[in-house]
């Protein structure tokens, strides 16, 4: 069983990409291969990877491909900081809202060049909660969810990433205090 998971290892790390597998072997490592990326969180138990002896070496240059994206992406349970789907809809949904609103503002404005700002921080914040989103979302696939987590961190910044801190869902600083 060890000197399999060994073999396994070796395989997916060290083989050339043209690499061709006996159907006996592919047996024997096949489910090792996929407890590995499942471990390393590059596929989840429902995706159909390793399956097929005949789609070995495609599968094998894809998983490779996917755990060198994924290097540097933060793992899935790093989502358990952000706020709950639920906040999170709402969030989405005032923000396309105040979207409309500030839309129908530029409309009617003749100072387009200041709503048009308006429009693109409330559009920036929409791409953070959205993002958010789509994480939070059990239907998108790891890899997706793990990717959409890289890139929240580089928008948000890492000091808020990890403080599991979002900005506001839309620009509060161009609301007016009302006397």
């Amino acid at each position: 069983m060890v000197c399999n998971y060994l073999l396994a290892l070796a395989i997916f790390y060290q083989a050339p990409e043209d690499f061709e597998i006996s159907h006996e072997l592919f047996e024997r490592i096949k489910p090792h291969l996929r407890s590995h990326m499942i471990q390393e969180e590059i596929i989840e138990k429902k995706e159909c990877y390793f399956e097929n002896h005949k789609d070995f070496t495609h599968d094998l240059n894809r998983m490779r491909m996917w755990m060198s994206r994924l290097a540097d992406c933060p793992r899935i349970h790093e989502a358990d900081s952000l706020p709950p789907m639920e906040t999170i809809c709402r969030n989405v949904e005032f923000n396309r809202e105040y979207y409309k609103y500030v839309r129908a503002c530029q409309a009617f404005e003749l100072t387009n060049w200041y709503w048009q700002q308006v429009v693109d921080e409330t559009n920036e914040l929409h791409g953070v909660w959205g993002s958010a989103k789509e994480i939070k979302n059990p239907q998108n696939f790891l890899s997706t969810r793990r990717e959409l987590l890289k890139n929240l961190q580089e928008s948000i910044g890492r000091e808020n990433y990890y403080a599991g801190k979002l900005p506001h869902c839309v620009p509060l600083w161009r609301f007016r205090e009302i006397e």
